[in-house]
C-alpha cells in the first residue's frame, strides 16, 4: 500500500480547519484523506494500491477537485498526478528534504492567482493581416539609406525584428478588445 500525494499545503495558521476540511473529503478510490506535516507545510495524501490508481477520467477530475477545494482555502502546491510514495516516513523525509523549496513557492505564490487565455481564431489569416498591417506601419517609418548593404545577419535580423513586431500587435489587439 502507498500514498498518493495530491498536494503541498501551507498550514501555519489554521491546522484545525485542514484537519476538519478532509474529514469531508474522500480521496481517489473513495480512501480517507490525510496530512503529513512538517514546520508548518502538510502533505496532502491518501492510501492507495498500485493497481487502484488508474489514469483515467473521473480519477483525473476527482483528484483536481481534491486540489480545488484546498486551493479556495489555503495556499497549496498542486503535486502532479501519480505522485506515490510509499509510505507516511517517505513523505516526511521528501518534505524535510525539500522543506525550504517547498517553503520558498509557497510564500511566491501566497494570495496569488492564476488564470489561462485560450484564443480560439485562424492562426494564419490573422497572421496574414498583422503581416499587412506591419509592413504598413514598416514603410511608413523607413528613411532611405543608400549606403546600407544587404547580409544574411541583417535579414535574420529583421526578420526576428517583424516577427516581434507581429506578436506586439496581436497583444494590443487582443488588449484593446
Amino acid at each position: 500500500m502507498g500514498k498518493l500525494i495530491y498536494t503541498i499545503v501551507s498550514v501555519k495558521n489554521n491546522p484545525e480547519k485542514l484537519t476538519d476540511l478532509l474529514s469531508a473529503m474522500k480521496g481517489v478510490a473513495g480512501e480517507n484523506l490525510s496530512a503529513v506535516t512538517v514546520d508548518g507545510i502538510s502533505a496532502i495524501v491518501s492510501e492507495i494500491e498500485k493497481g487502484q490508481l488508474v489514469a483515467d477520467r473521473q480519477n483525473a477530475l476527482l483528484f483536481a477537485g481534491i486540489i480545488e477545494n484546498l486551493k479556495q482555502h489555503f495556499t497549496i502546491l498542486p503535486m502532479r498526478f501519480g505522485s506515490v510514495a510509499d509510505s507516511d516516513e517517505t513523505v516526511k523525509m521528501l518534505m524535510v528534504k525539500n522543506y525550504a523549496g517547498f517553503y520558498n513557492n509557497l510564500q511566491n505564490v501566497e494570495n496569488k492567482f492564476e488564470f489561462g487565455l485560450k484564443i480560439f481564431c485562424d492562426t494564419e489569416k490573422l497572421k496574414e493581416e498583422l503581416g499587412k498591417k506591419l509592413e504598413i506601419d514598416n514603410e511608413t517609418s523607413k528613411k532611405p539609406n543608400s549606403e546600407t548593404k544587404s547580409s544574411v545577419y541583417r535579414e535574420y535580423v529583421n526578420k526576428k525584428l517583424n516577427e516581434h513586431r507581429l506578436e506586439e500587435i496581436l497583444l494590443r489587439c487582443l488588449l484593446l478588445k
